[in-house]
């Protein structure tokens, strides 16, 4: 078994201050990006001990609207901070002069210390798929300057944690089925559960993931069924006791509801786009260029259709979820969604698919649409070898974000919660191209000998 914890001590020292750089280069006096819905659920639970955004800058909402785990952790360094309750309470207030706070940049350096968490997690997935130190540093190198991990981390939302909480879950199903080791298949299905806490779609992946770990092996049936539901039953012990805790406080057996049923609503208004305007949708989506290629070439309507502007299919959802409302309350409203919009107009749902899984395949970044093309040469060389089936279970890992948002989420498929996608285009230029050859002094810091990434 290869010695996959080894890294050169310089070559990881220098992978974290570049880091670091990239991190200072997109800092700024106060965040741009903020969740401020967070704020307000933090700082409720904080002053009340309650759940709920209070209504300061929203209309009021019940306490399971909104996805639990960043509000939490919110509240948590508020506690731990000096005066974090006041500089919390100010921020939540949505005042501007409040995001230059300690509590502010304590919390982006949690962020940071995620992104790099997040980067061990690309480098240990990837050398447990390749056995290569050259292709796993590339992997690292590539992930690192075209995933956004650095610009996120200076947000005051939840991106990073997301992204190094589905890489930790595909490294412990791949590791599962590496070692023959349930262990390892709960602590995916755990970390797959918190991720969801963060960000609700992603509640289906480890279903994606446990159906991939179950065909993967080959042991016994006995070996396929324990190792899957090893994995379910991490999700459970981390969903279960919030979801129960909703349905008895609110009668909806459901982890969120407000942002869960206006995200259905989103990706159903959908339904009506025309074949044109799918075209228009993917060239949209290419990165760094497709929006002004889109605007040359499509009409301005179209454009703005498939926008942001007043015209926006975006715009259409509070109408479907003004529709939905089932004698006046939300129990319920999720699944007259599905009813009405996916199994009534099936064929509309689905024509669509396509359109946003591409949207969503690209990571937002030039990496994806580039990876994309060396996918093919990449699983037909794994065709002949034995991490096929340990790379498609990372790729129903990391993919399954993708494919849920593209099923239930719509909103464009958002490249800041599809990052993680990205690893598999890092992985397979790198594995493709043979990885990066370190200079000697890089590799021998650590007195690594090629031997330890052999099998």
């Amino acid at each position: 078994m290869p010695k996959i914890h080894k890294l050169p001590y310089l070559t990881v020292s220098i992978i974290v201050m570049v880091f670091l750089v990239l991190c200072y280069m997109h800092n700024r006096p106060a965040p741009k990006y903020i969740n401020w819905s967070s704020f307000e659920i933090a700082d409720i639970l904080v002053e009340k001990g309650q759940f709920t955004n209070g209504g300061k800058t929203h209309n009021s909402v019940s306490g399971y609207a909104f996805a639990p785990a960043y509000p939490v952790l919110i509240a948590s360094i508020a506690w731990l901070a000096p005066s974090g309750g006041d500089e919390l309470h100010c921020i939540a207030l949505q005042r501007r002069q409040c995001n230059q706070t300690t509590l502010a940049n304590i919390i982006i350096l949690v962020q940071v210390f995620a992104g790099l968490l997040a980067l061990v997690f690309v480098y240990l997935l990837s050398t447990e798929l390749s056995f290569s130190l050259e292709i796993s540093v590339l992997t690292v190198l590539l992930f690192m300057f075209s995933s956004g991990l650095a610009k996120f981390s200076q947000s005051l939302m939840p991106f990073n944690f997301v992204t190094l909480l589905i890489l930790a879950a595909s490294y412990y199903a791949v590791l599962s089925y590496r070692r023959h080791s349930n262990p390892f298949a709960l602590f995916s299905g755990i970390s797959f559960a918190l991720a969801a806490l963060f960000y609700p779609p992603f509640l289906g992946v480890p279903l994606l993931t446990s159906l991939a770990l179950f065909f993967a092996i080959r042991t016994s049936l006995g070996a396929r069924f324990s190792s899957a539901l090893a994995l379910l039953t991490g999700v459970l012990l981390v969903l279960a006791p919030w979801i129960v805790r909703n349905y008895f406080l609110f009668g909806d057996l459901a982890l969120t509801h407000n942002s869960s049923i206006n995200l259905l609503a989103i990706r159903v208004a959908y339904n009506s786009v025309s074949f044109s305007e799918k075209i228009t949708s993917i060239i949209f989506s290419i990165p760094n260029f497709g929006d002004s290629l889109a605007r040359v070439f499509f009409p301005l309507d179209v454009f703005d259709k498939l926008g942001h502007g007043k015209g926006a299919l975006l715009n259409d959802f509070p109408k479907i979820v003004a529709a939905t409302r089932i004698q006046g309350t939300n129990v319920g409203q999720y699944g007259e969604i599905v009813s009405r919009y996916i199994i009534g107009d099936f064929y509309r749902y689905i024509s669509v698919i396509p359109t946003l899984f591409l949207r969503g395949l690209w990571g937002g970044s030039t990496l994806g649409l580039f990876g994309v093309f060396f996918l093919w040469p990449l699983l037909k060389r794994l065709k002949y070898t034995n991490n096929a089936s340990a790379f498609l279970i990372a790729l129903a890992a990391l993919a399954g974000g993708v494919l849920m948002q593209t099923l239930i989420a719509g909103t464009h498929n958002p490249h800041h919660f599809n990052t993680q996608i990205l690893f598999i285009h890092a992985y397979a230029i790198a594995h493709v191209i043979g990885g990066l050859e370190l200079p000697r002094a890089l590799r021998t810091t650590s007195k690594i000998n090629n031997k330890d990434f052999s099998q």
